[in-house]
């Protein structure tokens, strides 16, 4: 979605049968990705579902609150996210906007929560305890988002 505010959006989805129904809650998470990243494709007339893994990472043990991640972390955390896109794996991430404890928003396009797991445990920011994961199956149409 690509709603004028927050508030849009959460009109938009107050909309959706399964949030009236009580069966599924409105959670509206801003975050900054490049434009080229988390793109819809159209959908085909016949939808088939598959396995996405969404989650945050959110802040560790050892985050300090409002500070910057050490240089040599950032850098290395931007590699590690970047070669993650690069290889497939990562369809979409980028920093939350005043998310709280939730530092930035990560999509993988794999079939479990473990091998997303498994790869961001390689992050720098996760290995020096600034960073921790949070991840959930998620299933959505495929071929929804562009080239996945």
């Amino acid at each position: 979605m690509k709603p004028a505010s927050a508030d849009a959006a959460r009109a938009l989805e107050a909309d959706d049968p399964a949030v009236k129904a009580g069966r599924l809650k409105i959670e509206v998470v801003s975050y900054r990705s490049p434009a080229n990243w988390f793109s819809f494709a159209p959908i085909p007339a016949e939808i088939n579902m598959r396995q996405f893994v969404f989650g945050y990472l959110k802040a560790g043990p050892k985050a300090a609150s409002g500070e910057a991640l050490p240089p040599t972390i950032q850098e290395g955390h931007l590699a590690n996210m970047w070669a993650m896109r690069e290889s497939g794996a990562l369809v979409a991430g980028g920093p939350i906007v005043n998310g709280g404890d939730r530092a930035g928003v990560v999509i993988f396009a794999l079939d479990s929560v473990d091998k997303a797991r498994a790869l961001l445990e390689q992050d720098p920011g996760v290995q020096a305890g600034l960073f921790g994961i949070e991840l959930y199956p998620w299933y959505a149409a495929d071929h929804i988002l562009k080239g996945k």
